[in-house]
């Protein structure tokens, strides 16, 4: 293992950054959803917060609304509050994250 290590085959930091960027731009999820996805690798809790430190919550806002106006557009165009909360909950976002989106939809 030391082997790899000393190669650069093996480590946890690219691997967590890059896995963050793949989860954010092929399937969102929330922070929290990211923190449980690391852990399971068996990545460092330092480690972790160190690399989702440079998640802004303005992006985390930002995939939550993309989410919910995908979801509007397809075919669940009546979607009630309590679905779209439910979504979002599952994906791994934060309560004051799913607040702020249904805030702003109500106000649409």
């Amino acid at each position: 293992m030391d082997f790899l290590k000393e190669y650069g085959l093996v480590d946890d930091y690219n691997f967590a950054r890059q896995w963050v960027e793949y989860r954010l731009t092929v399937r969102p999820v929330g922070i929290m959803a990211l923190k449980y996805e690391l852990k399971r690798f068996g990545i460092d809790r330092e480690l972790i917060e160190e690399v989702l430190n440079d998640i802004h919550l303005e992006v985390e806002l930002n995939l939550a609304k993309e989410l919910i106006k995908k979801k509007l557009n397809g075919e669940n165009k009546n979607m009630t509050r309590k679905k779209m909360a439910g979504l979002l909950q599952r994906r791994g976002f934060s309560y004051n994250t799913i607040f702020s989106v249904l805030s702003e939809l109500d106000k649409e």
